[in-house]
């Protein structure tokens, strides 16, 4: 298990020393993700939010349960940037720093729109997560991220910031769940 680690480790570092020269040769590239947190492939899911929103939008359209929102030409390049965390940091350094990694490589990488089901407070809005936001969006990614799930008429960022658009929940009737910001 160890071994195969390593030997995907190794993959990934190499496929990121590898020179691309457009776009277009970014969008053919396999989709592989990215665990910025530890710096190597694996990005299992340890809370399942991430893995939920992925399978909203990819569901399998085969008449059994639900039906994705995307097309089947549409690759997911999972990017483990978040975890239980104590506080706002992880490994000594603060959350927005991972997260502002997570947008740089998916951006760097050919993504052409970057969910972030998630919201931070202004005391971690850090200038390393707001440059990465300004980055995506001038390279012309498409951010989306989450209201936030505490029924509040609060602003959490990244949700609040100019460019990036607000996503809220509602319910089969089109009405704001109660939860929903």
């Amino acid at each position: 298990e160890q071994r195969q680690k390593d030997q995907e480790e190794q993959r990934l570092k190499e496929e990121e020393e590898q020179i691309i020269n457009s776009e277009e040769e970014k969008k053919e590239l396999p989709c592989r993700g990215y665990n910025v947190l530890d710096g190597n492939a694996d990005v299992s899911d340890n809370e399942g939010h991430g893995t939920f929103v992925a399978g909203l939008l990819s569901a399998k359209k085969d008449g059994v349960g639900i039906d994705g929102l995307l097309p089947k030409n549409i690759k997911i390049m999972p990017i483990k940037a978040i975890t239980n965390f104590q506080g706002f940091t992880y490994k000594g350094k603060v959350v927005s720093s991972y997260i502002a990694r997570a947008i740089a490589f998916a951006v760097n990488n050919g993504a052409d729109v970057i969910n972030l089901s998630l919201g931070i407070p202004k005391v971690i809005e850090t200038p390393q997560l707001i440059s990465a936001i300004d980055y995506a969006l001038e390279k012309d990614v498409i951010v989306v991220a989450a209201a936030g799930n505490n029924n509040k008429k609060k602003n959490i960022f990244p949700c609040n910031y100019d460019g990036v658009i607000c996503v809220g929940g509602i319910d089969i009737q089109g009405e704001k769940v109660a939860s929903s910001n």
